[in-house]
Order: structure tokens, then C-alpha cells, then sequence
């Protein structure tokens, strides 16, 4: 773990800018956090319902890298609105979303299944005032 005193979150999450601030915002604000490690890629919660082996091993070594070397103990799993890498309504983001949460788990497990790793679900979308804002998905 990092020696510093520093606090990190993770997101697994679209490359989008608007979906990284806002849940880099929310996990940092939620969890007292300095830091979110942001692991990104287009469309992302797409990507993770058909992951192949190699992809998966990438990803496990990002997040060995943040949950061994900086800390993590909260992982986001996030969709986002109008989302060009994975164009589908929200309701299917938010399925993908909660869907992802298991490979996640699963991957979090196998780096280390004695740590305490909390899995957030969140969709990112526009608000009333037209910023982006992240919020849990209903994992029921």
C-alpha cells in the first residue's frame, strides 16, 4: 500500500470528461477521498458484458494497481447518458452497470479476497441545470 497519507477511490469508467468529473466528485465527496484512480476506456460499461481474457487481465492489473499500491477500498462502476462508445438508452447502461459490479467483484477477489472492497454502482447523467452529475444505481 502507499506509504503516503493520501486517500484513493477507483472508477471503472467511460474516457467521457463529463462522466470522470462527476464521478470523480461524487466518490471523492462520498467517501472522503483525495484521490480517484480512473481507469478508463470508451464506452466501458459496454466493454465489460463481453470482456475477453487479455482485456480482463489489463484491467485487473490496473486495479491491483489501485487497490494494492494506493489503497482503494471503493471501486465505482460507472454508465453515463449519451454515451458514444456505448449508445444505448439508460436503462441499459444502468443494467450494464449493475451487471459489471460482479466482474468487478470477481476481479477484485482475485486480487486480494481478504480485503474490503466496496463496489459502487453510478450512472452519470445531465441535471436540471445542465451539469453532470453521478448517482447510485438501485443495485435491486
Amino acid at each position: 500500500m502507499s506509504s503516503s497519507s493520501h486517500r484513493f477511490g477507483t472508477a471503472v469508467n467511460c474516457m467521457d470528461g463529463r462522466a470522470v468529473d462527476a464521478t470523480s466528485q461524487f466518490v471523492r465527496t462520498m467517501y472522503d477521498l483525495h484521490f480517484v484512480d480512473q481507469i478508463t476506456e470508451p464506452g466501458m460499461d459496454g466493454q465489460l458484458l463481453s470482456i475477453d481474457d487479455s482485456a480482463r487481465e489489463a484491467l485487473k492489473r490496473k486495479l491491483s494497481i489501485s487497490i494494492v499500491h494506493h489503497g482503494s477500498r471503493h471501486v465505482a462502476v460507472v454508465g453515463h447518458s449519451d454515451c458514444a462508445g456505448h449508445p444505448v438508452t439508460d436503462e441499459v447502461h444502468c443494467d450494464a452497470v449493475t451487471g459489471n459490479c460482479h466482474v468487478i467483484r470477481s476481479i477484485v477477489e482475485e486480487i486480494d479476497p481478504t480485503l474490503e472492497v466496496t463496489i459502487i454502482p453510478l450512472f452519470v447523467h445531465p441535471s436540471d441545470d445542465g451539469s453532470w452529475v453521478a448517482e447510485p444505481v438501485d443495485k435491486s
